[in-house]
């Protein structure tokens, strides 16, 4: 490549720093080009120079609690296409990249590889976007090879070590955040999730507020400390769309009566997350070995004391759906067994993955049987309204 480019919000986890560093100082021993970092500069009257800045100043949440990406498209598309084509004036302005100059001048069009992978929810995500604009041509590699997420953990997992698999990039207010990224970020980085719960805060009480207390019977507030769950609505009430982070956090007693993380309870927390992290969830360093099997937690940032249970490996096998430990999700019943060096577990996992795999088939035959009893019941059915039928004339 040419260029290798990452767009910095000013939100992302300080393990996504860490890991764009290292790849970069990896790529140069390989003879590529470095990661080149790209910032959106902001004018000096505008109060702010970063994303988290831009939401609490404006008193607004991230557009994709609207359903919109207004925000990828300012502060991460917006500076790589930059960086690349060059400004001519602004507190953005540079000069143009070497690689945009020689294809100017050749005529040629550069074609820019994204990562989305080849699992349902990034082939989605690539069919809202041409392959060719004005200026680039797009390409989708994972997508071509057929690579999903956990092909990719364990392609660098075997290439590189455990350490160079990344944890998922975006922001730590992100709306797409799932419930185990919420346990996560206040086990490892509960100062980032008590900004993220100030941002939400600052949107659904302050100026620019869609929140209607006449239509929800109570204020933001009063529903954020007392409720039990929001009522049902169209509105989106929160960092979370369909809620609001601070009442999950009192729920899931998060936090305290002072909107502060209850940080002696951090361990549950990664358990939590832990427990609920799923194959197709976007992995981290806990997944290290060439099979995928998940063995530990990322440190602690900051020096913090890890976790005991962060230094052994286990296994999370569920057998029926829906909840653990405790977690907001529907009643089940889970298995949770310490992996063994003589591999039990293993051969508790694929005897889970074969049981699975029977009743699926098993459910299947079923389903075929019932739609054949189905189709011969609406044959016969037919037969006699076609004879009524034909006595009538």
């Amino acid at each position: 490549p040419e260029a290798v480019t990452f767009a910095d919000t000013g939100g992302e986890k300080p393990e996504t720093i860490e890991h764009v560093t290292r790849m970069s100082e990896l790529l140069v021993t390989w003879g590529w080009p470095p990661v080149s970092v790209c910032r959106k500069r902001t004018k000096e009257n505008t109060g702010y120079s970063d994303l988290e800045g831009n939401w609490l100043s404006n008193e607004t949440l991230p557009s994709l609690a609207f359903g919109m990406k207004s925000c990828s498209l300012k502060w991460k598309q917006g500076p790589q296409d930059q960086f690349l084509m060059g400004v001519k004036s602004g507190p953005n302005a540079c000069d143009p990249h070497p690689v945009w100059v020689a294809a100017q001048a050749s005529g040629e069009r550069i074609l820019k590889l994204i990562g989305y992978d080849a699992g349902k929810a990034d082939v989605r995500r690539s069919k809202n976007f041409s392959r060719a604009d004005k200026h680039f041509d797009y390409a989708y590699p994972l997508q071509t090879i057929g690579f999903q997420r956990p092909d990719c953990v364990r392609a660098i997992a075997t290439a590189l070590g455990a350490e160079y698999v990344p944890i998922k990039s975006a922001c730590f207010f992100c709306p797409a955040s799932k419930h185990w990224e919420l346990f996560w970020l206040a086990a490892y980085h509960p100062d980032l999730f008590e900004r993220a719960l100030r941002i939400e805060r600052t949107a659904l009480t302050g100026r620019h507020s869609r929140f209607d207390a006449v239509e929800f019977g109570a204020d933001w507030e009063d529903l954020v400390r007392n409720a039990e769950r929001f009522p049902s609505s169209n509105t989106t009430v929160g960092l979370g769309r369909s809620f609001a982070w601070n009442h999950w956090a009192r729920v899931n007693g998060v936090v305290d009566g002072e909107v502060k993380v209850r940080s002696e309870l951090s361990e549950q927390f990664a358990a939590h997350a832990a427990a609920l992290l799923g194959e197709d969830n976007a992995l981290d360093a806990r997944w290290a070995g060439a099979d995928g099997d998940r063995q530990r937690a990322p440190a602690a940032a900051g020096g913090a004391r890890r976790p005991a249970w962060a230094s052994r490996t286990y296994w999370y096998i569920r057998l029926d759906g829906g909840d653990i430990r405790g977690c907001s999700r529907s009643r089940s019943s889970w298995w949770r067994g310490r992996a063994c060096h003589d591999g039990t577990a293993g051969r508790r996992r694929s005897r889970a993955r074969e049981s699975d795999a029977r009743t699926s088939r098993a459910n299947r035959r079923t389903g075929a049987a019932r739609t054949a009893r189905g189709r011969a019941r609406r044959h016969s059915d037919g037969a006699r309204r076609a004879k009524r039928n034909i006595g009538c004339y």
